[in-house]
């Protein structure tokens, strides 16, 4: 198989970053100090270019693929999706969420790690469960939609 060129990697990464992004920080605002457009748009731009990076660095496919296989599943087939997902999102909730969380709790509120880190789990299961739908609902749509495109 041909590897993807830049063009599939653009389409796949806004189709499925950009919700991501606002996803969680959407998310994040609701669960904590509430929705604040300066603070909401600095926490979705984080959350894409993190995204962004994570993608290009980590190789997500093949550790789906390798997690789903640890459970004799193909990762194509839904079984094999929906477990393989348990571990892509967790990578990008703890990247993202602890990040957001020490940008708006550390850095802006100036708290101290602690409650930093207190905050992070705060908020971790529900932004775990946010990035989990997304990812597995918009995964195949970006992956169509960048095949067609590149």
């Amino acid at each position: 198989m041909e590897r993807p060129g830049l063009k599939f990697w653009i389409v796949l990464n806004l189709i499925m970053n950009l919700p991501m992004a606002l996803a969680m920080s959407l998310a994040a605002g609701l669960l904590t100090q509430g929705i604040h457009m300066p603070g909401f748009l600095i926490d979705v731009l984080i959350s894409f270019a993190v995204s962004c990076l994570i993608c290009a660095v980590v190789p997500i496919p093949k550790l789906g693929k390798w997690f789903a296989g640890l459970f004799h599943l193909d990762s194509e087939s839904l079984a094999g999706a929906l477990v393989s997902n348990l571990l892509i999102a967790l990578i990008f909730e703890v990247i993202i969420g602890f990040l957001l969380t020490w940008v708006n709790a550390g850095l802006l509120a100036g708290l101290p790690m602690n409650i930093v880190f207190r905050s992070f789990f705060h908020t971790f299961f529900p932004l775990y469960a946010v990035c989990y739908a997304v990812s597995f609902l918009l995964r195949p749509i970006a992956i169509k939609a960048a095949m067609r495109f590149a």
